[in-house]
């Protein structure tokens, strides 16, 4: 035996003793000579043991300490890029509806409020059945038309009204002039609606009479929408003053799908609007008068409305009734799927 390990060996035994399991009874394992007994070997594998497993566990809740970080990271990343969104799709939202109802306001002819789909509702101008069916037909792209034959009567006013209805991402254009029709004739993308203030003979702003008109019923058949009122009490009137006494072809007064006639009259001090008669089209056939009871009905209107579409409306309009909302800028945001501003309804 070599000197070095005897005397290892002699300390070992001599100072540190055995316990009664055979294993060496020093403060420290490390001084001892594994090789002394299989018992110290036995130990010193399980510290070893132990110590990688303790490692192993450090190393382990690091990894998973770490892997948790990274993704509450990117949750948090994830959140505040969804938020951007949100703000600025709600911004450019906010910004549509503004230039929306400035396109309807331009429409004005007599100052003060436009009035919206609620306000008519309220008054008793359109009933909760007919308003429920505008705002179907015209949210899917049906062009339309009102009339009535004396000045005042709110031609321009329901026609405002029911141009809320339009379906987002159609910009509101006001047919200025034969210019502007013609752009539309070059190109049916962006879809627009285009907005005949009056058909009429007049030099005014967004009247339109003869060739200009006949290119503006031209418009539809470039997928465009057209929304317009004229001076005509009924459905015969407005088809002569159209087609007779403008040339329109009659194919393309087809296209306008809803036709509303208004009537006005002094009641009790005031003036009572209502609509008198609603006509309608598929686009293709001749137009007929819809009953009252037909509109009433859950099962929407055929050729115009399907019934899921009805029931969609009616339920916006129950939205629209309850919200507070009443002027255009406020209706509007409840169409788009907005909640209408702070304070929406305290607005004279």
């Amino acid at each position: 035996m070599p000197a070095a390990t005897a005397v290892y060996g002699r300390r070992a035994q001599g100072k540190a003793g055995r316990t009664p399991s055979g294993t060496c009874n020093l403060i420290s394992l490390r001084t001892c000579n594994p090789a002394c007994n299989p018992a110290c070997m036995k130990i010193g594998m399980q510290q070893e043991m132990q110590q990688s497993m303790k490692i192993g566990m450090q190393q382990e809740m690091q990894q998973s300490m770490k892997i948790g970080m990274q993704q509450e990271m990117q949750q948090e990343m994830q959140q505040e890029m969804q938020q951007e969104m949100q703000q600025a799709m709600r911004k450019d939202m906010q910004q549509d509806i503004q230039a929306h109802c400035a396109a309807i306001e331009r429409c004005n002819q007599r100052g003060g409020r436009m009035l919206s789909i609620v306000d008519l509702v309220r008054a008793g101008t359109l009933t909760p059945a007919l308003a429920a069916c505008s705002l179907a037909a015209i949210g899917q792209g049906a062009s339309f038309m009102v009339g009535a034959q004396p000045g005042g009567a709110g031609k321009t006013t329901v026609m405002g009204a029911l141009l809320n209805c339009v379906p987002v991402g159609v910009p509101l254009v006001t047919a200025g002039g034969i210019e502007v029709v013609q752009q539309g004739l070059h190109s049916s993308a962006p879809r627009c609606c285009y907005i005949c203030h009056e058909i009429g003979a007049g030099s005014y702003y967004g009247y339109l009479w003869g060739e200009g008109l006949r290119r503006y019923f031209q418009l539809a058949s470039y997928g465009h929408m057209l929304a317009t009122n004229l001076h005509a009490d009924t459905y015969e009137q407005a088809h002569q003053q159209v087609c007779g006494d403008n040339r329109v072809d009659p194919g393309a007064f087809r296209s306008i799908r809803l036709l509303y006639f208004l009537r006005a009259r002094r009641r009790a001090g005031r003036t009572e609007r209502r609509i008198a008669s609603l006509w309608i089209g598929d686009g293709y056939g001749d137009h007929r008068q819809v009953e009252p009871d037909e509109l009433e009905k859950q099962n929407g209107i055929n050729g115009l409305v399907t019934p899921s579409a009805m029931a969609a409306a009616r339920q916006t309009l129950t939205q629209l009734m309850a919200s507070g909302a009443r002027t255009i800028q406020d209706v509007r945001a409840v169409i788009v799927g907005q909640l209408p501003p702070e304070g929406a309804g305290q607005k004279p």
